[in-house]
Parts: structure tokens; C-alpha cells; sequence
């Protein structure tokens, strides 16, 4: 994701303090369903662990998959204590989002696909925008990247 996703929000936060200096900062509970993805995997973990907001729990609910991504997933949550693992036999993405629902334990929820990457400041400016204007959900646009040469 780039930058553009969040210029609606940045655009309409000229009032707001910047999160870093706010008092209030909640855990926003990451819940990763991941299947077949063990190409992809480290670059959407690499992404959400270089999040310039700090306070996640991540979540990765590995759907049975039968490649190498449940070792993926064990390596990262060895190396990052905020990292946790369920590990299910295949019951399709929905299942996986649901278990992953069940075991969080944050104020906030954020569902991220295992083959997608996000900008480092993503959990910040949706946490700041979603405080700082009372909303009960925030939303932001996507791009999509249809070659691995792009970062």
C-alpha cells in the first residue's frame, strides 16, 4: 500500500493531534488468515512488524496450509513476542478470521491478507484518525501491484 490510501484521512485530520502524542493508544489486534501464501508471507509480516505503531498484537491463523507457512510463522513468533500462532486444520478463510477474532484480545481489529503488504504508517493514521474523530470504523483505499519489482 502507498501513501495515497491515507491522503483522505491526513486531508480531513488538520485538527487532530498526532498519535504520538496522544494519551491514548489502543492494542489493535492484527488477525492474518494465511493459506498457500508462504511466497508472499514474510513480506506481509516484514511490513506489519515495521508499523511506526507499536502497540499490535498479531494474530496468524495458519489454515492448514500445507506449504511452508506454518514454519514461516513459527520462525517470526520466536524472533517477536507480539507475534501468536493458531495453527487449524483447513476450514477455509472465513473459519481462520473467526478463530483469529476469538483469541484477540484488542480494543481494535484490523484483518490484513497474507499475500498483501501495508505502509509503515498504516496502523498509525487509521488509529489516529479512528480516536481523534470518535468513528466506530475507518476505512482506507488500496492499491494493487501487479508486479513483485514494485517495494
Amino acid at each position: 500500500m502507498h501513501r495515497n490510501a491515507f491522503r483522505n484521512c491526513k486531508e480531513k485530520q488538520t485538527d487532530t493531534v498526532p498519535m504520538e502524542e496522544a494519551m491514548y493508544h489502543p492494542l489493535i489486534s492484527v488477525i492474518i488468515p494465511v493459506y498457500k501464501v508462504e511466497r508472499y508471507l514474510p513480506r506481509c509480516l516484514d511490513s506489519i512488524l515495521r508499523q511506526t505503531y507499536k502497540e499490535l498484537e498479531i494474530i496468524c491463523v495458519n489454515d492448514g496450509s500445507p506449504d511452508r507457512c506454518l514454519q514461516i510463522l513459527e520462525s517470526y513468533a520466536a524472533k517477536d513476542p507480539r507475534i501468536r500462532v493458531i495453527d487449524q486444520i483447513n476450514q477455509g478463510v472465513s473459519s481462520a478470521r473467526n478463530n483469529g477474532l476469538l483469541a484477540a484480545t484488542g480494543e481494535m481489529v484490523a484483518f490484513i491478507d497474507s499475500d498483501d503488504w501495508i505502509h509503515a504508517e498504516y496502523f498509525e493514521l487509521l488509529a489516529n484518525c479512528m480516536v481523534h474523530n470518535g468513528a466506530d470504523a475507518v476505512f482506507c483505499e488500496k492499491t494493487i501491484v501487479l508486479s513483485d519489482t514494485i517495494p
